[in-house]
C-alpha cells in the first residue's frame, strides 16, 4: 500500500520500492514536462533508510516558469 487513509497516520518500514516508485514518477513528469523541469527531488521520510515512514513519497519539482507548465 502507497499512502494512508483520510485522518488516519501510519509508520511502516522502509522500503527500498520507495525509490523504483519516485523513479518511474520522475520518468512520468519529465515526459509531461520536458525541458521545462530544473530538477525533480526525492525528499523527507520515505528517503531515510534507517527510520519507520508514513508511506507517502514526497516529490518536489523545480521548474523554468509555472505559466509554461499550467496542464489544466
Amino acid at each position: 500500500m502507497l499512502g494512508v487513509n483520510k485522518g488516519e497516520v501510519k509508520l511502516v518500514t522502509h522500503s527500498p520500492k520507495w525509490d523504483e516508485l519516485f523513479a518511474e514518477e520522475k520518468e512520468m513528469l519529465q515526459s509531461i514536462l520536458g525541458e521545462n523541469i530544473k530538477d525533480i527531488q526525492h525528499f523527507g521520510s520515505t528517503t531515510i533508510e534507517e527510520i519507520n515512514a508514513k508511506p507517502i513519497i514526497d516529490m518536489l519539482v523545480g521548474v523554468d516558469s509555472l505559466d509554461k507548465v499550467d496542464i489544466r
